[in-house]
């Protein structure tokens, strides 16, 4: 998968990300997975709310590529709350669908 088709899908699945990230939890595992830095962390965890934090988050991994679009993924489905929104990224990319809504 190219970068541009893990931005893509991201964008396709962007609203249902911000309302149903929780991003403390992904946060503190991406940066433990040095996806994020520490002023990457610090940024997101300085925004007002949940949701601007989501929307921070998602933003930062949307420019990171294909391997840490991986990671998110991972890092994802290692939480039984989250594990629905790796399936979700995961399955549109396994199952080969079209990227272009």
């Amino acid at each position: 998968m190219t970068d541009q088709e893990c931005q893509k899908l991201l964008q396709n699945n962007y609203q249902r990300l911000i309302q149903q990230l929780e991003v403390d939890k992904v946060v503190n595992a991406l940066f433990e997975r040095e996806v994020l830095d520490i002023d990457d962390k610090e940024e997101i965890e300085c925004e007002a709310n949940r949701s601007k934090k989501a929307d921070r988050l998602v933003t930062k991994i949307m420019r990171r590529g294909n391997e840490n679009f991986s990671k998110f993924c991972d890092v994802l489905g290692e939480f039984p709350s989250q594990k629905h929104l790796a399936l979700l990224l995961r399955n549109n990319t396994d199952q080969g669908k079209k990227l272009d809504k």
